[in-house]
């Protein structure tokens, strides 16, 4: 898991920016974790995602997966 910064130790002239950053996907991954039992959220392209996809396929589980970009668009 990542480690997420507590709000006193990010810069008050970021705060608004950080919290409004993205804010579409957030909400549409929150929508997804309160439709699905389980959510795979991830890039085209990543390795861990795609196993975690196989294994969870393999075990007959159903399950949302999100895609967002990629490591060549959008996250660089």
């Amino acid at each position: 898991m990542r480690q997420i910064l507590e709000l006193d130790m990010i810069h008050s002239a970021i705060r608004e920016k950080i919290a409004h950053n993205r804010r579409e996907i957030v909400d549409e991954v929150q929508a997804e974790i309160g439709k699905s039992r389980i959510v795979v959220v991830g890039m085209a392209q990543n390795p861990h995602c795609r196993r975690a996809r196989r294994i969870l396929d393999m075990a007959g589980r159903n399950y949302a997966y999100l895609e967002f970009g990629s490591y060549l668009n959008n996250w660089r």
